[in-house]
């Protein structure tokens, strides 16, 4: 049998005074999730060896918020991830944390307040500007576009986000700010 092995997730977003809550959270496995074999049962045919092949599909990312006291604990699979924190009013912060095997991880992340906003700018195939697509941020919010095809955000965390953007009648996009 094969087991998936898990490690206990904890992280502490604070300004230093107190706990942030609603900050995003994101862990990016970088590499492969640890299993546990317990048992393997081969049986060849006509003497013939064989091959035993494990797929196992398993999310690379996992989200969460943190709670009131600004802590959010989480099951992941054991791995090496980067760990990205997003708080609005703040600046981003990431790290690297290693949950080995069935061990526990804590990661302390001290954010600073924001200093800046973002534009963006929604254009169509020929360069026109697209006038009522939604524009979304994490943990920032949504924007509708203008005249000029312009969403403004203010108190956008620094660092590299993910963003996404929505036209009617099309296929989302997704942006990195």
């Amino acid at each position: 049998s094969l087991k998936r092995l898990f490690s206990d997730a904890s992280v502490v977003v604070t300004d230093g005074i107190s706990g942030i809550s609603n900050a995003q959270v994101n862990f990016s496995r970088q590499g492969t999730i640890f299993f546990q074999i317990d048992y393997i049962q081969v049986s060849s045919i006509g003497g013939r060896g064989g091959n035993v092949i494990f797929n196992a599909r398993e999310p690379r990312d996992y989200k969460g918020t943190t709670d009131s006291s600004g802590t959010l604990e989480m099951k992941v699979p054991s791995a090496i991830y980067d760990v990205s924190v997003y708080a609005r009013g703040y600046e981003a912060d990431h790290d690297t944390i290693d949950l080995e095997a069935g061990k526990s991880g804590k990661l302390i992340f001290l954010l600073t307040p924001a200093t800046g906003g973002a534009e963006v700018t929604v254009l169509d195939e020929d360069d026109n500007p697209v006038v009522g697509a939604r524009v979304s941020l994490p943990i920032v919010g949504d924007k509708i576009t203008g005249q000029l095809g312009v969403a403004t955000f203010e108190e956008v965390p620094s660092g590299e986000m993910k963003g996404t953007v929505s036209i009617p009648n099309r296929a989302s996009q997704i942006f990195v700010i």
